[in-house]
């Protein structure tokens, strides 16, 4: 794919710093010789094509304090989604006003521009360009530019629509499914409403699904970002080997700090600050670079990499849209392990596609987490639903297992026994929280229908411990026990 060069003088117009260097009010016009490669036709359909691809789906409860930031990484992205579509569950607090309010800013950004360029006015936002009190002469003999201007075979794409849709409060899973259900692109980019992507997230997964369009799930690597110096990482986490179990922005946030850390040796949890969180620095955030697989592409084995690495989270996954219409949506009614329950439908079917750039930041802390008071599930919904489960024994050459490609995951009987292993794992560390709560008699069933397992036996000995003792101790032991593990798991231990 070749650009064709082009040769020829624009006029631009030039904002002048003071003595300083602070931009000031007054602007210059020059001109400036234009020699850098002009787009080919390919190279502008791809852009568009990219850009007509992805809408972003953002369930929202109670994030007041977060969901600008959120809109703004999503606006920020290289690749300019075509949508963004924003659930809001009965939020309580101004969440939906804060959309609103970017709404509103980004339509008066829209209609000046209108209003400049119907006006013949060439101050255009993309036009601007800022030169020094005393700027050498270009070329051409006009100003010398400090930041490049844009060339006339440029594409220029216009802020993506966002949609704030509101609901009466019914969960996390399923504000996702209402979003998705009213979404135009071809793929669904998740992310939670006190998330933040890195802007070239997009952009590689575009990369991904262009490379391995047979995928059923896109996922890239994550940074965690505590926002507290002082405290125990552990004590928040919802890690449950391999992925990190979230109830965050619909419904209540769920702490789902029942992780089974200890086994994973391989945890990299050096502690170190961030140069690119920009505007968002503060000196308490520490950022732990999360332990991912570091291969690049279809993933091998989903179920047997998750036993020991993160895979996938929702904010830093993409659904395909015709996977999301053939598997269904998110286990509503499910506050913990949507995620996980969700990935597991895809990847039995599909393989799944994975980056590991660090291209999203998970925040550990959050305005609004669920009682500790234990609430059963309304769901039906549960792991066991994929025990022994026909469709997770398809052979991998059944047509109508794998719809998007010729590459599907191993049908054989080690990666399903995989499969069960990764469930297990799951519903174990749900059930660790649940009980913790006070839920004895999900904690029991749990601890008697995973009993099977051979690689989480650690999980599944703290759960038969922790169903015997008092529901008052629970909680206070259960934290005990996940401060101690992290501890242990940053001393090399």
């Amino acid at each position: 794919m070749k650009s064709s060069r082009h040769s020829h003088a624009q006029s631009y117009i030039f904002r002048q710093r003071d003595a300083a260097g602070a931009p000031t009010d007054d602007v210059t016009e020059g001109t400036v010789q234009d020699v850098r490669p002009r787009p080919s036709g390919d190279e502008v359909r791809q852009v568009r094509r990219d850009h007509e691809k992805f809408s972003v789906i953002i369930p929202l409860y109670n994030k007041e304090a977060e969901i600008e930031r959120t809109l703004r990484s999503v606006l920020a992205q290289t690749v300019v989604p075509l949508e963004i579509i924003v659930v809001d569950d009965g939020s309580t607090d101004g969440s939906a006003a804060v959309v609103e309010r970017v709404i509103a800013e980004l339509s008066d950004v829209g209609n000046h521009l209108s209003s400049e360029q119907q006006s013949g006015n060439r101050r255009e936002l993309s036009q601007v360009y800022e030169v020094s009190p005393q700027p050498e002469a270009a070329p051409s003999g006009g100003l010398k530019e400090t930041s490049p201007p844009p060339t006339s075979g440029c594409v220029r794409i216009q802020h993506p629509e966002i949609k704030l849709i509101r609901q009466a409060n019914a969960g996390e899973t399923a504000a996702r499914n209402h979003a998705m259900s009213l979404a135009s692109g071809d793929y669904l980019a998740l992310i939670d409403a006190d998330d933040e992507w890195k802007p070239g997230f997009l952009a590689e997964i575009a990369r991904l699904t262009n490379e391995f369009p047979h995928c059923g799930l896109y996922s890239t690597g994550f940074d965690i970002v505590n926002t507290s110096l002082g405290g125990s990482f552990g004590s928040r986490s919802r890690r449950q080997q391999g992925s990190i179990s979230t109830g965050k922005s619909g419904g209540n946030r769920d702490d789902n700090s029942g992780a089974e850390l200890g086994a994973n040796a391989n945890t990299n949890l050096g502690v170190k600050t961030d140069a690119n969180l920009g505007a968002n620095t503060d000196a308490n955030l520490v950022v732990h670079p999360a332990h991912t697989i570091a291969t690049r592409g279809p993933v091998d084995d989903f179920f047997h990499a998750s036993m020991t690495a993160y895979v996938s989270i929702p904010s830093a996954s993409v659904i395909p849209r015709r996977v999301f219409e053939l598997v269904g949506g998110f286990p509503e009614g499910m506050r913990m392990g949507g995620d996980q329950y969700m990935w597991i439908k895809i990847a039995r079917r599909f393989p799944v596609c994975f980056s590991p750039e660090r291209l999203v930041r998970y925040y550990m802390a959050a305005s609004n987490r669920s009682a500790a008071i234990y609430k059963p599930e309304n769901t039906a919904f549960s792991f066991e639903d994929f025990l022994d489960d026909p469709a997770a024994m398809a052979s991998p050459n059944d047509s109508a297992v794998t719809p998007l490609g010729d590459k599907s995951p191993s049908g054989n009987t080690a990666d399903n026994n995989w499969m069960r292993e990764f469930v297990a794992r799951v519903a174990l560390g749900k059930a660790l929280t649940v009980s913790a709560k006070g839920g004895t008699e999900e904690g029991l069933r749990a601890e008697r229908v995973f009993a099977f397992n051979r690689h989480s036996r650690r999980l599944w000995w703290r759960l038969w411990v922790l169903n015997r003792l008092p529901a008052s101790w629970r909680g206070r032991a259960h934290a005990l026990y996940t401060d101690l593990a992290w501890h242990l798991a940053r001393k090399g231990l």
